[in-house]
């Protein structure tokens, strides 16, 4: 039986990410890590009993930047050129992710489902506005500020008129899909996106836009016509009777999303019985007693 690998992009709360990486501990899974360089917080030995523990040379991550495709593909390298193991499926999680069933469960499913996608598409997208986020932007580390009133006002201004500017200059072509960049993707589609030619095609196209995280899957699985492998293509709309297809339970409705807590146990066990394998987020440091539930569960 073929391995997975799991991906792990972490910037915070590593007592946490240890938590999720030793839930993940399994002879059937390898485990990739990579750390915000900008993260304040100590590095942990992240050890496991079973599963092999990769870390990988930490890059500093922006919001809404480039640098969050580079993150995504540098775990997709690491994992697809490791000469040992040939995995089956690619989990790409964030540090603040959970899984919502056991490896046993897991496993039995993506057997079962060989060669699909499970990507979360968004109907919500306004295309213009997709089209406007490939244009090349200045100061693409800053499209997150806070903290200091001069500097969060001039690129609030800033902004204002950049887009402007963009707007009138976008000339529109191909559709453009977006969706959530927390996927499980199939090893012939990681192949695919790690080739070195397509890699630079990458950098052409994303580097430079604004929130092209969400665009970087769709877009790759379009230009490999491999949208008929997409386990569910219903593009969602943030409501909560929604199946969402990456398998990860995001609650957009009541949050940006959702933090959870210990008050939203039996939503996360409906959403499990929807389906759903992973949800996120959660934060140690609001409440450590859903993480503790959610885990005794899969235990």
């Amino acid at each position: 039986m073929k391995k997975h690998a799991y991906l792990i992009i972490a910037n915070r709360n590593f007592k946490q990410v240890e938590l999720l990486v030793n839930t993940l501990d399994d002879a059937r899974n390898d485990i990739y890590i990579l750390i915000d360089k900008k993260a304040q917080e100590t590095r942990p030995k992240f050890k496991c009993q079973y599963s092999n523990v990769y870390i990988l040379q930490e890059i500093p991550v922006f919001w809404g930047d480039f640098s969050q495709i580079t993150a995504e593909v540098n775990l997709f390298k690491a994992a697809a050129s490791n000469a040992d193991v040939e995995y089956s499926y690619y989990h790409l999680l964030s540090g603040l992710d959970l899984p919502l069933v056991s490896q046993d469960k897991m496993h039995e499913f993506f057997a079962q489902h060989p060669n699909k996608q499970f990507v979360t598409l968004s109907a919500m997208g306004n295309q213009r506005q997709l089209h406007m986020r490939l244009r090349k932007h200045l100061f693409v580390k800053n499209f997150r500020v806070s903290g200091n009133i001069i500097k969060t006002s001039f690129f609030k201004i800033f902004r204002k008129f950049e887009n402007a500017y963009l707007s009138f200059t976008t000339h529109e072509s191909d559709h453009i899909d977006f969706g959530s960049n927390w996927v499980t993707l199939s090893n012939e589609f990681v192949q695919k996106i790690v080739k070195k030619s397509n890699l630079d095609q990458i950098s052409e196209v994303f580097r430079g836009g604004f929130l092209v995280d969400e665009l970087f899957i769709p877009y790759e699985l379009k230009k490999f016509h491999m949208e008929n492998q997409i386990y569910h293509a219903d593009p969602v709309h943030d409501k909560c009777d929604e199946f969402q297809g990456n398998l990860c339970y995001i609650n957009w409705w009541d949050g940006s999303p959702l933090t959870f807590t210990k008050d939203n146990y039996n939503e996360l066990l409906r959403a499990k019985e929807a389906g759903h394998f992973f949800a996120r987020k959660f934060d140690i440091k609001i409440d450590k007693k859903i993480i503790e539930m959610v885990l005794e569960d899969v235990k």
